[in-house]
This record gives structure tokens, C-alpha cells and sequence, in this order.
């Protein structure tokens, strides 16, 4: 038995079933290896997608915390519209206040029971 037909050591490459058995394990070596590696960057994949919209959604400056300043501000604008609607009738008191009579003469008769020369006071009492 020659050198080559033992599967031994030769000048010529060995061909036959052991060796074209070991290349095809070979292949499916790194076919495994490529596939395996495939899986673990396609998790490293959907975990960094989870991280960010978890970060889009929940985090700072997200989607919730700008529904949230949304909420706030609406709030904010509502108290301003009605802290505007009291200055306005504050203004008109004080002007009325300043330039005419009435309204101070008003003010004394209902708020602290006072009246004029002259008047009579009739206090009517409910049964």
C-alpha cells in the first residue's frame, strides 16, 4: 500500500472521502459560526432598538414628558386667561375709583353700611 492510498503523508493532495468529509465538517463549521454569530448581532440589534424607544418614549424629554409639558402648559395658559379676565375688572374698578363718585359711594353703602345726609335707613328683616 502506497503512501496516498493510506492517506498518508505524499507529495500529491489527498482526495478521497475522509478528506472531502473533513472539508465539508469545515464548511459547516463556519456556517454554524456564521449563523450563531448572526444570532448574537441580531440581539445586540433588538436590544439597542428596545434601549432607544424606551428612551423615546419614557426617558427625558421623551414622548411622555412632552405630553406632560403639554398638559402643563394648557393648565398654565387656562390661569393666565383667567388671571387677565380679574385684571381687567381690577383695572376698571380702579379707574372708576379714581374718576367718579359712584363708585366709591357704592362701595361705602354696600360694604360698610354708611348713608347720606339726609337719608333714612329702612332695614327690612325676613320672617
Amino acid at each position: 500500500m502506497s503512501a496516498i492510498d493510506a492517506g498518508g503523508a505524499g507529495d500529491w493532495p489527498i482526495t478521497g472521502p475522509r478528506t472531502a468529509g473533513r472539508a465539508m465538517a469545515q464548511g459547516r463549521g463556519l456556517a454554524a459560526r456564521s449563523v450563531r454569530l448572526m444570532k448574537w448581532v441580531i440581539v445586540v440589534l433588538i436590544l439597542m432598538l428596545l434601549a432607544l424607544q424606551y428612551k423615546l418614549w419614557l426617558g427625558d424629554g421623551g414622548v411622555l414628558h412632552l405630553w406632560q409639558q403639554q398638559q402643563h402648559l394648557r393648565a398654565l395658559r387656562e390661569q393666565n386667561e383667567k388671571l387677565t379676565d380679574r385684571n381687567r375688572v381690577l383695572e376698571a374698578e380702579v379707574r372708576d375709583l379714581k374718576h367718579g363718585t359712584e363708585a366709591i359711594e357704592e362701595r361705602a353703602r354696600s360694604e360698610l353700611g354708611m348713608i347720606k345726609d339726609g337719608e333714612t335707613f329702612y332695614l327690612i328683616v325676613d320672617e
